[in-house]
């Protein structure tokens, strides 16, 4: 048997806003930074970052423009590719760059988003929408050569429903696609009265009601989030069962009306952005995710592994959700734009305790599945495959 490699590499990682807890694909690349940089030499090249990780170095792009993004993205490919020309081994890019030897894509591509399901005059007209456009030309000639066949370039989906989509528009080598999902990182388990008193304390530090039911919502956008059917769920379910809201606070004066509207201002507590989400999975009792959009559906990952039961949308609306069974590892709305289906999944999990007591436990062997100490050496084996060559 070949031995295995164990040099030390020296990674450039590409990631624009390098902060947890802005959302999936950053706590993504954060989180495998975190575990990479323990047995190598990573540089982060980012506009912002959060609180530093041990032993990573940053190379901050300290200028740049806010509008228009299209411009700013090259902008950011074009610096990122003149510092990273020299003195790595792998460059790992999170975002819509030319350059870098392995490409993780965490979201449908553009010209997915642009031409699918669009056939005779549609599709041409949207040719003829993305030629007379500077905003979409920019970013589809990026993803054009982001994704271009290349032996020494891994294209890295984040999930495997993803991988079944980029084929329909881009061509590569055999093996050059590859498969890598985010990944958990596994609370320290407690026993019964331990999790009681962790409960209490998230909650009081959070400013929620001590005895009531919450359930979670976290995401950026409330509305691709499932918060309008959420609202409609709250005024069918007991007085006692309140709604934790984690996300960006610019959106709440926009839904803030529609809960005055409904009579629900002691039920709805809007948390803002937190730098660390792990309190809220500590302080609430399960998690709705009732999303239209999802490429992965992280949150589903950290509820589970912080022993949350799990009520969320089915695929295709979250394509994670293909890989669970409806009623072992969690719930699966068949239409999460109802409020009385998530209502009644609600209602289910809180009378029935064999159901949660499943959904808690399936829910957590599935979540061990996908431990970040467990997915980083895959990380890593991608790294050497892209340096070695596909072909």
């Amino acid at each position: 048997m070949a031995d295995v490699d164990t040099s030390r590499l020296r990674i450039a990682v590409l990631s624009r806003r390098f902060e947890r807890h802005l959302g999936g694909a950053e706590n993504y690349a954060v989180s495998l930074v975190e575990q990479l940089s323990r047995r190598h030499d990573i540089t982060v090249f980012c506009k912002s970052h959060g609180k530093p990780l041990p032993g990573v170095h940053y190379q901050v792009m300290g200028w740049g423009l806010q509008r228009p993004r299209w411009l700013d993205q090259w902008l950011f490919a074009l610096w990122s590719w003149w510092h990273t020309r020299h003195g790595f081994d792998v460059v790992h890019s999170h975002e819509n760059v030319f350059h870098g030897q392995v490409q993780t894509v965490h979201v449908k591509p553009v010209v997915h988003n642009l031409f699918a399901h669009r056939h005779g005059w549609r599709k041409w007209w949207k040719v003829l929408q993305v030629a007379t456009s500077p905003r979409l030309l920019a970013y589809v000639g990026l993803e054009h050569l982001r994704m271009r066949r290349d032996a020494h370039r891994v294209i890295v989906a984040a999930s495997h429903a993803l991988a079944e989509v980029l084929p329909q528009h881009f061509h590569w080598w055999p093996g050059q696609l590859q498969v890598l999902t985010p990944g958990v990182r596994m609370p320290e388990m407690l026993d019964a009265p331990a999790q009681m008193r962790v409960r209490a304390q998230a909650r009081d530090s959070l400013g929620l009601p001590a005895s009531a039911t919450l359930l979670l919502m976290i995401g950026h956008d409330f509305r691709k989030k499932g918060l309008g059917a959420l609202l409609q769920a709250l005024p069918l379910l007991p007085a006692d069962v309140h709604l934790a809201v984690v996300g960006q606070p610019a959106q709440i004066p926009a839904w803030q009306p529609l809960v005055e509207q409904a009579g629900l201002q002691a039920r709805v507590h809007f948390l803002g952005v937190l730098q660390d989400t792990r309190i809220a999975y500590d302080a609430c009792d399960m998690l709705v995710h009732a999303t239209l959009e999802d490429t992965f559906g992280m949150v589903t990952l950290e509820a589970m592994a912080h022993q949350l039961p799990l009520l969320v949308s089915r695929a295709p609306y979250c394509l994670s959700s293909a890989h669970l069974q409806d009623g072992d590892q969690a719930l699966l709305l068949q239409d999460p734009t109802s409020g009385k289906e998530i209502a009644h999944g609600v209602t289910r999990i809180c009378s029935d305790a064999s159901l949660r007591n499943r959904l808690i436990t399936h829910g957590l062997t599935y979540a061990r599945q996908f431990a970040w100490d467990t997915l980083a050496p895959q990380q890593e084996a991608l790294y050497r495959l892209a340096i070695k060559g596909v072909a």
